[in-house]
């Protein structure tokens, strides 16, 4: 938490580009769902009406469907836009920022590192930052943002699917991260650092190539290369696997949100 604020005062001065980003997020996001709802009202209202026999206004909800479609487009080109520049702008002051400390380090702190371990780390670490905001920040607060409006919108309309509805996405939202972050921790931690071994012993073995021929070492650190990958590998299996848990998990919420909603409504 205490990196997380730190990181939020170093990207103070682009605040406005990150608010922007996340206020059209949050526009496209409810288009989007402006549409679906509209879309599905005035197709089952043209069905009922056409069984029935009776007119219809369908220019409203015609207006209003390209409305939402207009929104969701341009909102989608805007947020990409927006969003990006932020993280462009945030990433160039991060970088800099990084430069400025870690240069007095060197050599008298860095020389205790290999020069593999260090470019792995620096390039791990800030391609790591450099979605802080666009795969951490702008997600939740719109899903926090857009959670407050469906439920409260549901709420005039009928509290116990409003009930239902914000339990789903509690869980969608809260337990199912909460509980893949548990089971995948040891194995998300073990692959950071297998690659970090990964990445130093590729650098290493190419730098060191010449001696490696020379002296019939290569076989040995080839081997040594292959094990790591095939160390990795398993590590990222195992991530995938739990991300496709969590995949189905979401999927489930979904559909049980909409057949709620047809059961209950």
């Amino acid at each position: 938490m205490n990196d997380l604020l730190r990181l939020l005062r170093l990207f103070k001065p682009y605040w406005n580009w990150a608010a922007l980003g996340m206020g059209l997020s949050f526009i496209t996001l409810l288009a989007n769902v402006g549409l679906m709802a509209v879309s599905g009202w005035f197709i089952t209202a043209m069905a009922m009406a056409g069984v029935a026999g009776a007119a219809m206004n369908y220019f409203t909800p015609a207006a209003l469907i390209r409305l939402a479609a207009i929104m969701r487009t341009a909102g989608r080109y805007g947020e990409r836009l927006v969003t990006h520049e932020a993280t462009f702008r945030m990433l160039a002051e991060l970088r800099v920022w990084f430069y400025e400390r870690i240069e007095p380090l060197a050599p008298a702190v860095l020389e205790q590192y290999r020069s593999g371990d260090v470019l792995s780390r620096i390039r791990a670490d800030i391609d790591t930052l450099n979605n802080v905001y666009l795969r951490l920040l702008v997600p939740v607060v719109v899903a926090v943002l857009a959670t407050l409006v469906f439920v409260v919108v549901l709420l005039f309309y009928h509290p116990l699917l409003a009930l239902l509805e914000l339990s789903l996405l509690l869980v969608a939202g809260v337990l199912i991260p909460w509980l893949m972050n548990r089971l995948g921790h040891d194995a998300g931690q073990q692959s950071v650092e297998t690659a970090a071994q990964l990445r130093s012993a590729l650098v290493n073995d190419l730098q060191g190539m010449g001696e490696l021929l020379v002296y019939g070492a290569a076989d040995a650190h080839a081997a040594h290369v292959q094990q790591l990958s095939q160390t990795l590998a398993a590590q990222q299996q195992i991530l995938s696997r739990l991300n496709g848990v969590a995949q189905g998990a979401l999927g489930l919420c979904a559909n049980l949100a909409m057949w709620g909603m047809v059961v209950l409504a």
